[in-house]
């Protein structure tokens, strides 16, 4: 059997783009989390070029315009699809280290309680959670994600924004820009506004992206990109010669937006230059690229829990192992086991819902 067949429909450009992205973003945790005793903060730093706002801008250009209801129900059915995914795969992780516990040391002494009704809020805290606290750093994502669907219908529907697209896209950045400096910043469901407001700019620029990708000049595209590394390197010496993107993507600051132009642009160019020129065919490392595309979402909980892990043996590896090594180790760890309990967990609900019947759809929705 293939390793993944490809629904009618589908973009393999974007699943593997994608599945590159998401094992990215393995990469990130690897660095950040279990790599913060032995690599370089610089090196650390400049992962954060490529980062999650290129998932959003995918988002907003895979969302084909629609009616405001037909939109509303399709980003319903998201919703909840997106969020009992997450209840389902945080069960297991729960139970999972739950029982690990209780075989090294007895039963947990923990509020159950608290443990499962702030997974409910997708902000889990408590004994067995705080133990993987990988999972718990990448719940972010989820939070803004989810958060931002509910925005989605409107943004399909009011006609406002196919007549005014380039007005409401700048008030979007205007409202990011201000909310979290002039104004208190609230919360809005699982996230805050100002938090939704920045990723909403990426969601309906990758909308009109896709509305006006066959009228734009690839001239003006690179003009664009070239300019977005203009601005970062502004940004660069004004912060005294020092990358320091974390410190500005909690909260999104304009900084960070600036930092994250060029990975859009780039994705831009790369697309065009794929049309039509590049088959992927059978070839192993397409297949599980594209693979891990359409499982974004599932790879990117199970990666939360499976970088936690090294924490429990980095200390005893750094007087032994050089620091690449131990780089490499950790992160072909955290790839393998990752994609291993990702596939296992598609292959099971698989299983189930063909056994049980219910009818599903080839793939979970974009994220």
């Amino acid at each position: 059997m293939a390793l993944v067949a490809e629904p009618a429909g589908r973009d393999s450009f974007i699943d593997c783009f994608k599945g590159a992205m998401i094992l990215w973003v393995i990469h990130i945790h690897t660095v950040f989390w279990s790599g913060y005793a032995y690599i370089p903060e610089h090196v650390r730093q400049i992962t954060l070029l490529v980062d999650v706002p290129i998932f959003f801008f995918i988002s907003g250009y895979l969302t084909k315009p629609s009616g405001f209801y037909f939109a509303l129900r399709k980003t319903a059915k998201s919703f909840i699809r997106l969020y009992f995914n997450y209840l389902a795969i945080s069960c297991l992780i729960l139970a999972a280290v739950a029982l690990f516990k209780t075989l090294i040391s007895g039963w947990p002494q923990t509020d159950f309680s608290l443990a499962i009704t702030s997974m409910l809020r997708l902000t889990p805290h408590g004994e067995i959670w705080n133990s993987i606290r990988v999972y718990n750093g990448s719940l972010w994502y989820i939070q803004d994600y989810l958060s931002l669907l509910v925005f989605v219908p409107f943004l399909l529907g009011i006609r406002l924004v196919y007549d005014s697209k380039i007005q409401v896209l700048f008030l979007i950045l205007l409202f990011t820009v201000l909310v979290p400096k002039e104004y208190p910043d609230q919360s809005f469901i699982f996230s805050s506004f100002g938090s939704v407001s920045f990723y909403l700019f990426f969601f309906l620029w990758g909308v009109i992206f896709r509305e006006q990708e066959q009228n734009l000049d690839t001239k003006m595209i690179v003009a664009q990109m070239i300019l977005s590394v203009l601005l970062g390197l502004i940004v660069y010496f004004f912060d005294g010669q020092q990358l320091n993107i974390q410190k500005y993507k909690f909260p999104p600051a304009t900084q960070y937006l600036i930092y994250s132009l060029f990975l859009v642009h780039f994705f831009m160019l790369l697309k065009r230059w794929c049309r039509g020129k590049v088959k992927f065919g059978n070839r192993c490392w397409a297949l599980i690229l594209r693979w891990c595309g359409i499982n974004t979402f599932t790879i990117y909980l199970f990666q939360g829990f499976v970088c936690s892990l090294p924490y429990f043996f980095i200390d005893s590896l750094l007087p032994i192992l050089h620091p690449v090594a131990l780089y490499f180790l950790v992160f072909s760890f955290n790839i393998v086991l990752t994609l291993l309990l990702s596939y296992a967990y598609r292959m099971t609900k698989d299983y189930i819902f063909s056994t049980t019947g219910f009818s599903r759809t080839s793939s979970p929705p974009s994220l």
